[in-house]
């Protein structure tokens, strides 16, 4: 019988999150169900996560979606940047790592500030970004932050 992982398209590293990093053992880790939004607010929330600070956006709606129907508490920043120091000062008062999420392009980019901010403190946070479909890339598409001349991937590293 194929896992769950393997009839919904979830990563593996994604249905093994809780194994892989000691949250629970492997035999009982909880089934996520629902589509990939789910799965990553399900994911966040089995790790304590209680806040995350966002900036709503189109490309984010399903991720907003399913803070809604869940345990955590969306909390709406008017700026990215914002949004980014808003989960720094979580993560360093409350000792758990902060959660912030926007949009693609200009979102990902106005995170900049906060990130370099943490990453210089080692502070643990979590920035996440919706996007364009993967088709609709390089193609002129509306916030498509994919052709930005910016390597993120440098950019954000491990702390």
């Amino acid at each position: 019988m194929a896992s769950h992982a393997e009839n919904t398209c979830v990563p593996a590293a994604v249905a093994n999150a809780g194994a892989i990093a000691g949250g629970f053992p492997a035999a009982a880790k909880p089934a996520l169900h629902g589509n990939n939004a789910d799965v990553i607010i399900q994911t966040l929330a089995e790790r304590g996560i209680q806040h995350i600070f966002l900036v709503p956006g189109k490309l984010i709606y399903p991720l907003i979606k399913s803070i809604d129907g869940s345990s955590i508490a969306g909390i709406v920043a008017a700026h990215e940047t914002a949004c980014g120091f808003m989960a720094d000062g979580y993560a360093r008062a409350s000792g758990n790592f902060g959660v912030c999420l926007g949009i693609s392009g200009p979102g990902t980019m106005n995170f900049l500030p906060a990130m370099a901010a943490a990453q210089a403190d080692k502070i643990p946070v979590m920035y996440l970004a919706g996007g364009i479909a993967t088709y609709h890339e390089a193609q002129g598409a509306f916030q498509d932050g994919s052709n930005s001349g910016i390597d993120e991937l440098t950019i954000v590293k491990r702390c």
